[in-house]
């Protein structure tokens, strides 16, 4: 082997070894940084002897330890929210870090495996406008049952069963409802009728896919899987690093709900935000002196991890660049007169009003905006009856679906809604199951919009509805999250809108993908379960570490005794120099390996205390 090849070889090895770790790097740079946060985050909440506190009573020690868990989760999750877009490591911000870390599975990492199960059955008996026919409830039951030895689908064993049952009856019978009247008629063929059930089923089922998909980003994953078996309706979710699987179950199997509200717009609600920030001032004051101010054991840690530049989320500058509310607001560079506005005027340290320069409300259903920071601490502050009580009885306020950046172009914040619940059972006057069609669109003028048609029955709710709020607006709600709030320009009869909002087209069908979300009227629920502990993980690496060692050692010699024997006479410089060649790529391996696997070790047992939990 000549000299020329042996340096092309150790270079390609010192290149490769030279990825390995800039790879790497990231992972240690990330580990590090959530590490320091975890710290802060246990500094700053203190954790006494629960034996201590609750002698003999094993069920309160749980429930405090949990307590102080989930506090110190908050903590940790508002300091790396704080840092998301600031470079910390060769020019890259930790959010860009944190995507390029290496990512663990359930094996390494530990977490949740679930598989839901979409009820087609609810969904055949919202078709059937819950039709009580004993032949048709009966054979739902049937294809239930024979869905969990049988490969067809359920569609397919529904119709079946349904036919054994009653060889005469028609589909038609069932699924000629006046929702939809459109679709299928009494004269509609079984075929037909067949063909109307499976898009709808199909349809369902895809929905509540895109939906789990967009949920589970909230769980602070990292390539979560989602997996769909759609002739079965069946939803595999594997989520690694989950610590309270109850709140994944629970928002897993909500059921989607698309709703249409009124919205109030700031100025209708200027006098009681000051009032709301009067009453909650008296509050807080009331609690110091009982000595049961238990929000500053929170706050003022997490004030001296905010505490430079700008992202102190108690900032006066509005988010989009504008003047906020100037009431006692002043120079916030001086700690301690940004300390004494905190305290004189606790709720607007934590809400922007939407005003402009000369200080009165913008025309805009969006009243203020909430630092991503301060979500929590708006929402705590609101519940709070005395403040609760100086709105109208029927507001509810919304934060908007997606946070934006604000003009420092590193804080981002969420947009709030202030919505009119003001029906008498609590729902909405229209929810998504009157949507039949939506898609994105444009006008004459080349602008991006979002069409949308109704059924007969939510064509007459939404004509009364456009009537009574000609120059307000109506907030399209999903999962209590607002999407768009567009004006109402005029009456609209006949079911069929256009939607308007300085949208692109991406936007525009983001925002037609939720109108076709709709109301789901199928339900996902768990049909099966799997708790993941790293530890499985760490024994596979255990075991892996001895046979990777070990094939190391075989496949060597084996290779050494192959030279040997065909080149037993020749050149046994040759022959020594390739066996060394050969034993040294092997360790190469080997040790990177073993790198890989101390780095596993080390992230066991100090980087997974304090997992990330947005749930």
């Amino acid at each position: 082997m000549g000299k020329g090849t042996r340096n092309a070889l150790i270079a390609l090895t010192a290149l490769i070894v030279l990825v390995c770790i800039y790879c790497l790097s990231f992972t240690f740079k990330v580990n590090s940084i959530e590490k320091k946060a975890v710290e802060m985050a246990e500094k700053s909440i203190k954790m006494e002897n629960p034996a201590t506190l609750y002698p003999d009573n094993q069920l309160s020690q749980f429930l405090y330890e949990d307590s102080i868990h989930q506090q110190r989760i908050v903590l940790k999750n508002r300091y790396l929210d704080s840092i998301a877009n600031e470079k910390v490591f060769l020019g890259s911000t930790y959010k860009s870090c944190k995507e390029q870390q290496l990512n663990l599975g359930l094996d390494l990492q530990g977490g949740m495996s679930v598989v839901l199960q979409v009820s087609l059955k609810e969904l055949l008996v919202s078709l059937a406008d819950n039709n009580k026919d004993g032949n048709f409830r009966k054979a739902l039951e049937v294809a239930e049952q024979k869905m969990i030895t049988n490969n067809e689908d359920y569609i397919t064993l529904f119709i079946k069963s349904y036919k054994e049952i009653n060889k005469d009856a028609k589909l038609s019978q069932l699924f000629a409802t006046r929702n939809n009247k459109d679709a299928v008629t009494f004269e509609s063929s079984d075929a037909a009728v067949e063909k109307y059930i499976r898009t709808q089923s199909g349809d369902a089922i895809n929905r509540t896919y895109s939906i789990i998909q967009s949920r589970i980003d909230q769980f602070g994953t990292k390539q979560p899987t989602v997996t769909l078996e759609p002739n079965k309706g069946r939803i595999t979710v594997e989520i690694a690093g989950v610590d309270n699987p109850a709140r994944v179950r629970k928002l897993l199997q909500a059921t989607a709900n698309l709703e249409f509200w009124e919205c109030y717009r700031g100025g209708d609600l200027g006098k009681s935000i000051n009032d709301a920030n009067t009453a909650l001032k008296n509050y807080l004051d009331n609690q110091k002196d009982l000595g049961k101010d238990s929000s500053a054991k929170v706050e003022n840690p997490l004030n001296s991890i905010l505490s430079s530049g700008n992202t102190d989320s108690a900032s006066t500058n509005n988010p989009l660049g504008g003047k906020t509310d100037n009431k006692g607001k002043k120079d916030t560079s001086n700690s301690k007169k940004l300390e004494d506005f905190k305290n004189e005027n606790p709720l607007m340290a934590v809400f922007n009003a939407n005003i402009d320069n000369s200080g009165y409300f913008q025309k805009s259903p969006v009243i203020g905006y909430v630092n991503v920071l301060d979500t929590s601490k708006f929402t705590e502050y609101m519940n709070i009856p005395e403040v609760r009580g100086v709105f109208p009885k029927e507001v509810d306020f919304l934060f908007g679906a997606k946070p934006f950046m604000g003009s420092d172009k590193k804080t981002k914040f969420y947009e709030i809604y202030a919505i009119k619940r003001n029906t008498n059972n609590g729902k909405a006057p229209l929810d998504g199951s009157a949507v039949v069609q939506a898609g994105p669109d444009t006008d004459p003028q080349g602008r991006s919009t979002v069409g949308m048609k109704m059924n007969s029955v939510g064509a007459r709710t939404w004509r009364e509805l456009t009537r009574k709020n000609v120059g307000q607006c109506i907030a399209i709600v999903l999962d209590n999250q607002v999407y768009s709030a567009p004006n109402v320009e005029n009456e609209i009869d006949g079911g069929s809108s256009s939607i308007t909002g300085g949208f692109d087209a991406q936007e525009a069908t983001d925002l037609a993908n939720v109108l076709k979300t709709g109301k789901l009227p199928a339900s996902a629920r768990i049909i099966e379960e799997e708790l993941v502990g790293a530890s499985l993980g760490e024994n596979a690496i255990n075991n892996r570490f001895t046979i990777y060692g070990g094939c190391i050692f075989i496949n060597c010699s084996v290779y050494d005794c192959f030279l040997l024997n065909i080149w037993c006479v020749g050149n046994y410089s040759i022959i020594i120099k390739l066996t060394i060649i050969n034993w040294f790529n092997g360790w190469i391996w080997f040790y990177t390996y073993l790198t890989w696997y101390c780095w596993y070790r080390v992230n066991a047992r100090y980087g997974c205390r304090c997992q990330r939990n947005y749930l």
